[in-house]
C-alpha cells in the first residue's frame, strides 16, 4: 500500500489557509487558494467545513487549488470551522489539518478590496467607498455628482431653489 501524502505539504496548506483567512473578513466573494501538491499521486482535495448549529459537511473539489467561498451556501455572520485534506490515487486521505475559524461576513464595499471592513462613520458602507467617510450618510447621495457626499461637501448642489433636497447626516 502506498503511504498517506507528505505531511510537510499539509504545513504548507495549513499556512495557506492560515494567511488566507488573516488577511479576509469572509465575504461570498472570497476565495480560497492553497498551494498545489507536487507528489505525482495526487488525485485532489477534500473540505470540510460547518458551524456549531449545523452538522459538518464534506465534499470532493477535484484536483484544483482555490475555491469560490460563495459556492459553500455560506450564512451571514455565522462562525464556521473549516479545513482541507489531499487524497492520492489510491484512496489514501491525509490527516486533518488543524481547523481554521472563519466568519461569513456581508461585505460593506463588495467592489473594492476591503480586508478589514473599516466602516469609520458606522453608516455601513465602507470607508474604501463611502463617499464621505467621516460623516454618517446611509444613501450616499452626491447630488452634484463629484465623489463627496452631500453632508460633508461645501457646495453640495442641492438644497437650494429648483434643487433637489440635501441628505442629512444620520
Amino acid at each position: 500500500m502506498k503511504p498517506l501524502l507528505s505531511k510537510s505539504y499539509f504545513s504548507s496548506i495549513l499556512v495557506s489557509l492560515l494567511i488566507s483567512f488573516a488577511v479576509l473578513s469572509i465575504s461570498h466573494g472570497a476565495t480560497l487558494t492553497w498551494d498545489a501538491n507536487s507528489e505525482e499521486d495526487l488525485a485532489g482535495y477534500k473540505i470540510y467545513y460547518g458551524s456549531p448549529s449545523i452538522d459538518y459537511v464534506s465534499f470532493d473539489l477535484g484536483n484544483v487549488t482555490e475555491l469560490e467561498l460563495g459556492t459553500l451556501s455560506l450564512y451571514e455572520n455565522e462562525a464556521y470551522w473549516i479545513t482541507l485534506t489531499a487524497y492520492d490515487t489510491y484512496g489514501n486521505e491525509s490527516e486533518f489539518p488543524p481547523l481554521v475559524y472563519l466568519t461569513a461576513a456581508n461585505d460593506n464595499c463588495p467592489d473594492h478590496y476591503n480586508p478589514d471592513q473599516e466602516d469609520t462613520d458606522e453608516d455601513g458602507t465602507g470607508d474604501v467607498c463611502d463617499n464621505c467617510p467621516n460623516n454618517c450618510n446611509y444613501d450616499q447621495w452626491d447630488a452634484d455628482v463629484d465623489g463627496v457626499g452631500d453632508v460633508c461637501d461645501p457646495d453640495p448642489g442641492c438644497g437650494g431653489c429648483m434643487l433637489p433636497p440635501c441628505e442629512t447626516e444620520c
